[in-house]
């Protein structure tokens, strides 16, 4: 079982932004006005979904953002585009940190990023192409195999 101790802060704050960076993805992708309010509410609810049902410290501990900062300024992002490299590089970052530590949680961490990515599509009912898109461009790279190359801690 892995506990936020077993992290760097770097590692950690990678794992969080990868959680936060897929959400805010997927909601620039939608056309409702108020997607960063659905966005939020959708989030809180997939990640205490997933604590509830795997009962882990490592989700509970990931799930905590009271002392979490943003490597970059994330309101910078107003077009899915824009965000895309960041959300790619934190998910395959967080990818290589968790094959290092422990394959079961890494396959939770996958489930829970599609999961997030998929719910937050689906929170406005009407699914667009751009959505669609988005969505499909996160579960590939989820899909890929893990790459062990040197994590970069910064996002350009």
């Amino acid at each position: 079982m892995l506990y936020r101790q077993n992290f760097t802060t770097p590692e950690w704050q990678i794992l969080q932004s990868s959680l936060i960076f897929t959400a805010k993805y997927i909601s620039l992708s939608q056309k409702s006005l108020i997607g960063d309010f659905y966005e939020k509410i959708n989030a809180s609810y997939v990640l205490k979904k997933y604590t509830e049902t795997y009962l882990d410290t490592f989700l509970t501990s990931l799930a905590d953002y009271s002392e979490y900062k943003f490597p970059i300024d994330i309101d910078q992002f107003d077009q899915p585009e824009a965000i895309e490299p960041p959300t790619i590089q934190s998910i395959k970052e967080s990818k290589i940190i968790l094959s290092k530590y422990d394959s079961e949680s890494l396959e939770i961490y996958k489930k829970l990023i599609r999961d997030l990515a998929i719910e937050t599509a689906e929170i406005s009912g009407d699914v667009n192409e751009t959505e669609v898109n988005c969505v499909n461009t996160i579960v590939e790279e989820l899909n890929k195999p893990v790459e062990d190359t040197k994590i970069g801690y910064k996002y350009q």
